[in-house]
């Protein structure tokens, strides 16, 4: 019996150390091999060149966006994400320059680089809001039933009165939005739906509520 356990015992030992010097050469093994080195993503893969050949694509098209507290526009975030997805691009914009208006933008060359070359490129694009959104407030309150009858009046007055309580809508001043809008389904007695045109700001239709006095 003594034997057997002295057997075991040895055995048990070697196992033990057959386990430790396994660990220890692995450890040593990972010691000394560098650490890879990991290209990060978001400086690899530039498209670089002339921006006349790379920007293909300048017509950006329609392009929905949330109502603001100002007149409805681009934001240089949406407008380069939108730029790179019609191009198929990944752009280094550090490197170059952009200049967004109302309903289009250009980009240009930053000199001090040498990465990118070419003349400014133009892009247009139209930007819209769902007329939804942007009146929140869809009554207007009293007119008479003279008004009610007269569609032209009845949307000027319902144009003008919708800016006042409905801070994200505005209308072009020019002609305080009745160009871009149409009257449709006006029962004359409570309500009518609003219709903005293509020719402005706006997409989409809501049905606007009034009372006669």
């Amino acid at each position: 019996m003594k034997k057997i356990l002295t057997f075991l015992a040895a055995m048990g030992l070697v196992s033990s150390a057959s386990i430790t010097t396994i660990a220890c050469s692995g450890n040593k093994g990972n010691d000394n091999k560098p650490n890879p080195v990991v290209p990060d993503p978001e400086t690899q893969g530039f498209d670089y060149g002339d921006i006349g050949d790379l920007f293909q694509e300048t017509d950006l098209g329609q392009v929905v966006v949330s109502p603001e507290l100002t007149r409805p526009g681009l934001g240089l975030d949406t407008f380069k994400k939108l730029v790179q997805k019609a191009n198929e691009l990944k752009i280094d914009w550090d490197l170059l320059e952009v200049t967004l208006s109302k309903n289009k933008a250009t980009i240009t060359v930053d000199d001090s680089q040498g990465k990118y070359s070419g003349s400014t490129v133009e892009f247009t694009y139209k930007v819209v809001v769902e007329i939804s959104e942007a009146i929140t407030l869809a009554n207007f309150g009293s007119v008479t039933s003279a008004v009610a009858g007269n569609e032209s009046v009845l949307l000027f007055n319902a144009i003008t009165e919708l800016e006042k309580i409905n801070s994200l809508f505005h209308p072009d001043a020019s002609n305080n939005g009745s160009n871009d809008f149409d009257i449709k389904d006006n029962n004359k007695t409570d309500s009518f739906i609003l219709v903005a045109k293509e020719t402005g700001d706006y997409i989409g239709e809501i049905k606007i509520f009034y009372q006669i006095n």
